[in-house]
């Protein structure tokens, strides 16, 4: 047989888990029965390879790791600030708990980047609550969030999809700014139930916004209310972000009857949402997660062993497993819904969530290919309005500053429409969403704030005329600018700033060689991180064919008034007189002729302005400095 799937199996994990109270035996339980199946010769069984300070930290606080390993020397002040109190107790060993449990899903995440595997499992994985430098819900260690990251390594786009009860708000908070990963959770929410998150509007921030995306359900969620927005969601989602490799928490405590849970969601419709999710042939991690009713989640994680191996399993329980008597009084693996309990979801509810987050989804996510072909549109637009800047040196040289101010005005008026563009590559459509208000309009002006500064660089060597006269203005509302702004991918900005200065060289010689002497170079970040199978009757009831999947269209979510649109187009335009945007990423064989045509020109005024280009490079080269402590604050 050809072992496909990598199964993490460890007795240090195991017996580690076993002691925590809320899930005492839990995991014991859980390899008992897989074992019993045979399930085990159809995988590829490894033990977990503990996680190292350097890989926890890849997430989690130095300051956090460092308490959990010197527990004997902290306070309860100290305890209680990093949440290792109430539901998060100090464990013996804890330290050594958190690497072999974050170790698990780091192995698991390994073994899909060699290759060797297309899915890979860690039923002891699957805590998603825990914070960068706390310890929440149960969870003391994030092992999802360090699987992802190591997954980024290889794959630029993952899905996140959480099936616990509960909303995963620690694997939310830690990718809602990247549009790296995706998260997608479905969850009970409503007041007092825990953690309280995972609104509808929650949908991420800066480059992450609408890269997240919840559905809030309710007490009683059945299955058809269940399968119907997965699956009208989830197929949005994949024929939008187009995913690489996705990662599922499979918590078992959305199922029927679980202690802590409020679902009343059978063994077979997560069945069949797992066969789908393998249908797409992608890498997948599957994780475990919640699961209070021990012997339900022993038959939850086992079913769906038997999907991810394609191994058809009976529905009784083996007489060979060790656990037999735990799975009285029916001795089978079904777990039904509970016969009458009431769905408390309402339909007018039900198609808000699904509306809302189809037309996010549609709108503001985009694929790769769509991407790529906006950038090659930008591209070419940007060589025609590069000459008609060039060409408006004329100006300048016969008429001093007047001139600088026709050039200024000339490029404002030809370059609007790009600088409306660019902004469209990097989030889509914008225009659609400043009809969502003035508001959303300032953000989106605030977002753009490391764009001006680039800009503002790169014009100062091309346009050195114009730059003449403004800079010192300029250098200051980038300042202002740069302040309100908090950087969501610090990679990607010192990226840009590279590429930028490399055009800027082979733009104009004279005007390189002075750069070359002023700018520093930039060292290069690193990134961060950014049904059922064909049952063949044996193993449990198929859903019905009427739940497997709902293809509804939706009216459209009403826009503001044109007043605000206007207000906003008015906002962004002046952002893009401002900056003069004139960059050029593919105009290499013009670089030649355009270089001796303004050579002369250009020499005679760089030494009026070489005070101000001076002034000039020195706070860029502070800003950039400020970038990168900013870059080792988020390694940290």
């Amino acid at each position: 047989m050809d072992k496909k799937v990598l199964c993490i199996y460890d007795e240090n994990i195991i017996q580690e888990l076993d002691e925590i109270d809320h899930i005492k035996n839990r995991a014991k339980l859980v390899f008992s029965l897989i074992e019993s199946y045979g399930l085990f010769n159809a995988m590829t069984v490894i033990k977990s390879v503990p996680a190292t300070y350097e890989e926890l930290t890849e997430f989690h606080s130095s300051l956090y790791i460092d308490t959990i390993k010197d527990l004997e020397s902290q306070t309860e002040e100290d305890l209680e600030e990093f949440g290792l109190t109430g539901d998060c107790p100090v464990l013996d060993e804890m330290y050594k708990f958190i690497s072999y449990v974050g170790g698990g899903s780091l192995t698991a995440a390994k073994g899909l980047i060699s290759g060797k595997y297309n899915h890979a499992i860690n039923w002891c994985g699957g805590w998603h609550h825990a914070q960068r430098d706390m310890a929440e819900g149960f969870c003391y260690v994030n092992d999802i969030v360090l699987a992802i990251l190591q997954l980024n390594k290889k794959f630029n786009r993952i899905l996140y999809v959480d099936l616990d009860v509960h909303h995963g708000n620690g694997v939310e908070n830690a990718f809602s700014s990247t549009p790296k990963v995706f998260t997608f959770s479905l969850h009970r929410n409503g007041f007092g139930f825990y953690p309280n998150t995972g609104d509808l509007n929650d949908v991420g921030t800066g480059k992450g916004k609408y890269y997240t995306a919840n559905v809030p359900l309710q007490s009683g969620t059945s299955d058809q209310t269940y399968l119907r927005v997965f699956c009208t969601v989830i197929d949005k989602i994949r024929e939008t972000y187009q995913p690489e490799c996705l990662v599922v928490q499979c918590g078992a405590d959305s199922l029927a009857r679980d202690k802590l849970g409020d679902f009343n969601v059978s063994c077979a419709t997560f069945g069949s949402i797992i066969t789908k999710l393998i249908s797409w042939s992608l890498p997948t991690l599957f994780l475990g997660g919640g699961g209070y009713n021990i012997h339900n989640t022993a038959r939850y994680w086992t079913s769906l062993t038997s999907i991810i191996t394609s191994t058809p399993i009976s529905v009784d329980i083996p007489d060979e497993c060790e656990d037999f008597m735990e799975f009285g009084p029916d001795f089978t693996l079904t777990v039904d819904a509970s016969y009458g309990r009431r769905d408390e979801n309402s339909e007018q509810e039900l198609s808000t969530i699904i509306a809302t987050l189809v037309h996010n989804i549609t709108n503001y996510v985009t694929s790769p290919l769509e991407r790529e072909k906006c950038l090659r549109e930008q591209n070419v637009k940007e060589v025609s309005q590069r000459k008609r800047c060039v060409g408006s040196l004329d100006d300048i040289e016969e008429n001093g500053n007047q001139g600088k101010r026709s050039c200024v005005e000339k490029s404002t008026t030809t370059n609007c429409n790009l600088g409306e563009e660019k902004r469209m590559c990097e989030s889509k459509h914008i225009e659609k969403v400043a009809k969502e208000g003035p508001s959303e309009c300032k953000q989106m002006i605030v977002n753009e704030a490391p764009r001006n500064e680039i800009t503002a660089k790169t014009d100062c060597s091309r346009l050195l005329p114009k730059m003449g006269e403004n800079i010192e203005n300029k250098t200051i509302k980038i300042g202002n600018e740069k302040e309100s702004y908090e950087f969501d991918d610090a990679e990607e900005i010192n990226m840009e700033i590279d590429s930028k200065d490399s055009k800027v060289d082979s733009y104009s010689t004279n005007i390189s060689q002075e750069l070359e002497k002023k700018s520093a170079s930039h060292e290069s970040k690193k990134e961060l991180p950014s049904s059922l199978h064909e049952n063949n009757g044996k193993y449990s009831e198929k859903v019905p064919e009427e739940y497997q999947i709902y293809n509804k269209e939706f009216s459209n979510v009403p826009s503001q008034s044109n007043t605000q649109e206007k207000n906003c187009e008015k906002d962004i335009i002046s952002i893009a007189a401002e900056t003069v945007d004139v960059q050029n990423d593919d105009i290499d064989e013009e670089n030649t002729e355009v270089e001796q045509e303004t050579s002369d020109k250009l020499s005679n005024l760089n030494m009026k302005v070489g005070n101000e280009l001076s002034n000039h490079n020195m706070k860029i080269e502070n800003e950039l400095s400020n970038h990168s402590n900013h870059n080792m604050k988020v390694r940290n």
